[in-house]
Formats: structure tokens, C-alpha cells, sequence
């Protein structure tokens, strides 16, 4: 008798062992080397990340889909997985996740950079883009903003981040103090959320992948510290005010490669409203490609020339109002300048397709706004084959035709 209640007893040792170890159901998984804890839940087919434990190992710089075994898919980062992390500089997070809960990354202390296939929660559709997931899934929340997975919960080694994610709303976040830089490198076509990354005033350097193929409204309004981006080939679209009050924008310094610039053989098509509002870039090459600007696009921006390609035709309004540096504008194919385009641009020398000193070439224009020259403090000779109204467009300008 003792001994059959030793073997049963036995037996609800082994029972309740293996109930842990796989959790009753879920298959459960602990990485070595690196600390990393994954686990599939239940009739899953793709494992959650839930934990990271370090205990001394030493790594700082966890590449997730390289720390699982080649037949272990990861899908889903589970909230406060890497909470409190103090040993991690660096996390690469596979393309093959397709679910980051809130506050995944929450209270991490030394991280550096991260590399992620999406901004937010997940790849949802942008209802301004037109996407193919349902309108329940097309929302503009919080869920689609930078901040999301590292949470609104302070601590000692996290800086506030208030993120706006509908132009009224916003939430703010605690992100490590050391983050400065953001890697978007999505497996598919992938248009970059609106606010994506509004209001950071942390981060330096954003790269963004050869999928991007649009950047969202106000995805990186009042980001007034990066200082490095480019334009990947892919996008066409720059919404409205995707860049507007990035003030620490210039121009790419090939020694040290930071700087904006537009990647070679950009597909860019259209730049919105207000798009680059304020930016700090001194020199700028429309891509080829483009074929609208909004108004405002570059107004109060630092610009000292810009060349404007043959595939825009039309400069909108306000399009460089009050770009009080500016003196050199090419242009190629333009008949039809908005109203106030040009306003208070006073360092103003050259406007037009030919060669000339203090010359508003409009050859070609057939269409030109009201004060679209006006308030440029000096004499400007204006070429006018199209025989148009000039009174209201230099007003308090002086002009010789």
C-alpha cells in the first residue's frame, strides 16, 4: 500500500512538473545564451516573446529572430517583456512579429537603438492612404505611435514624450533617456503611420527601410533634434506636415552621413501641405518625380536654393513664404505661381529658367498669384513674356521689366 501511494505520488510530481514546464497546453522555450523567454500559447503557430532574462550573460546587442532556432517563428512581443531591462544597447526586432503589445519595451534603461518592422502596435492600414484592412482596424489611435510599446509609465531613467496621434489627443510616454536611434524595416509595402514619431525630442537618426512606400501627416512634426533621415526610392507620397518644425534638419554631410537627402531614383510624387515647414536644409533638389507640392511646403525653412524639375508644373501658395534666406530658385516647367509663394523671401536674386542677377524669369508663366513676389527689399528685373498683371504680385517690390 505505502508503495502505491509512493508511485502515485510520484506521479503528481511528474504531472505538476510537466504542467509548468508547459505551462498545460503551451510550449515553452528559454534561450541560453541570450536570456530570451518565448512561448506558444495554446493553438498559436508563432511564439510570443514574454520575458528576457540576462542573468549575467553579458549580451547588449539581441537580435531576436537570430537568438531562436530556424524553425521558431516569433509573432508577437507580450507586454513588459523587457521591462526594466539595464543590460540591453541594442534590439533587433524580426520582421516575422506581427503584434508589439503596449509597453513591451517599458523601463529600459541603456537602450541605444532599436530596429522594428512596424511603428506602434502593428502594420494596420492608415484610413488616409486607403488601405485594405477594415475600417475597425484603419482607426488613427495611440496604437499606432512610436511611444505605444514603451508606455506611459514613468521611471527614473525614462524622459516624457508627448505624442499627439489625432491632432487633439495624445498620450505621453516614457522612453529611455539614451534611445536616439529608430531603425523601420518592414518585410512589405509599409506607409508610416500619421504622428508615427510626432513631438520626440529624443531621438537623432531614423532609418527608414526599402519598403516604406508613403510617410504619414505630421509623422515626424516637432521632431526638432533628428538630424538624419532619408527619403527611401519607394515613397511617393510625404503628407501634410510630415516634417513641419524639424529644426534640426540639414543637409546631408557626406563625411559624416547625417543630414536629410531624397534616396537615387526616387518615385516621390507628391509633397503636402506644410510638409517641411521650418526645416533647417539649405539646398534642395526636387526629385524629378514629383508633381505636386501643397501649400506651405517649405515656408519659414532655411532654404538658400532649391531646383524645381520639369515634372511640376505649378508652385502652390505660399509654397515659399517668408523663406527669408532663399536666393536662388530653378525651375524648369513652371506656369502657374499661387498666391504669396514667394512672400518676404527678401534675399531673393534669381528666379527662372535662363542665367541673371537679381531676375524674376517668368518665361512660361501663364498664372501668377497676388503678392506671390512681394515684400523682397530690393530691385528685380523682371522678365515677362506672358504680358501679366505685375501690380499686385510685386507690390512693395521694386521691379524693372
Amino acid at each position: 500500500m505505502k508503495r502505491l501511494i509512493k508511485i502515485l505520488a510520484l506521479c503528481i510530481i511528474l504531472i505538476l512538473s510537466a504542467c509548468s514546464l508547459f505551462a498545460c497546453g503551451e510550449t515553452t522555450t528559454s534561450e541560453g545564451k541570450t536570456g530570451l523567454l518565448y512561448r506558444k500559447f495554446g493553438d498559436d503557430d508563432f511564439y510570443t516573446v514574454y520575458g528576457y532574462v540576462d542573468e549575467g550573460k553579458g549580451v547588449t546587442e539581441l537580435d531576436i529572430g537570430a537568438a531562436v532556432p530556424d524553425d521558431v517563428v516569433i509573432g508577437r512581443i507580450k507586454a513588459n517583456a523587457f521591462s526594466g531591462n539595464d543590460t540591453l544597447v541594442s534590439v533587433i526586432v524580426p520582421s516575422t512579429v506581427e503584434t508589439i503589445d503596449a509597453a513591451a519595451f517599458a523601463g529600459m534603461r541603456k537602450l541605444e537603438s532599436i530596429t522594428l518592422p512596424f511603428i506602434g502596435e502593428s502594420a494596420t492600414g492608415d484610413p488616409s492612404y486607403g488601405e485594405t484592412p477594415s475600417d475597425e482596424d484603419k482607426a488613427v489611435n495611440a496604437a499606432r505611435t512610436f511611444g505605444y510599446i514603451f508606455g506611459t509609465e514613468q521611471y527614473n531613467y525614462g524622459v516624457a514624450i508627448t505624442q499627439y496621434y489625432d491632432g487633439t489627443n495624445s498620450n505621453t510616454y516614457y522612453l529611455p533617456i539614451t534611445l536616439k536611434e529608430v531603425n523601420v524595416m518592414p518585410a512589405s509595402d509599409y506607409s508610416l503611420p500619421m504622428y508615427a514619431f510626432s513631438g520626440n525630442t529624443r531621438l537623432t537618426k531614423v532609418t527608414l527601410g526599402e519598403k516604406v512606400v508613403k510617410i504619414g501627416d505630421a509623422a515626424f512634426k516637432g521632431c526638432t533634434v533628428i538630424d538624419t533621415i532619408t527619403v527611401p526610392a519607394a515613397v511617393t507620397e510625404i503628407g501634410n506636415e510630415a516634417f513641419s518644425g524639424c529644426t534640426g534638419l540639414k543637409n546631408k554631410d557626406t563625411a559624416t552621413g547625417k543630414g536629410f537627402s531624397f534616396e537615387n531614383n526616387s518615385t516621390l510624387q507628391s509633397i503636402g501641405d506644410e510638409a517641411f515647414k521650418g526645416v533647417s536644409i539649405t539646398e534642395l533638389k526636387i526629385p524629378s518625380s514629383v508633381t505636386s507640392i501643397g501649400e506651405g511646403a517649405f515656408r519659414e525653412s532655411k532654404l538658400t536654393s532649391v531646383e524645381i524639375p520639369a515634372s511640376l508644373t505649378s508652385i502652390s501658395d505660399y509654397a515659399f513664404y517668408s523663406c527669408k534666406s532663399l536666393k536662388t530658385v530653378k525651375v524648369a516647367a513652371v506656369n502657374e505661381i499661387g498666391v504669396y509663394a514667394f512672400y518676404d523671401c527678401d534675399a531673393l536674386t534669381y528666379y527662372g529658367n535662363s542665367t541673371g542677377t537679381d531676375t524674376v524669369d517668368l518665361g512660361g508663366v501663364t498664372k501668377l498669384g497676388a503678392m506671390s513676389f512681394a515684400k523682397i527689399d530690393k530691385t528685380l528685373t523682371v522678365i515677362n513674356a506672358a504680358g501679366l498683371s505685375l501690380e499686385e504680385a510685386f507690390f512693395d517690390t521694386e521691379t524693372v521689366i
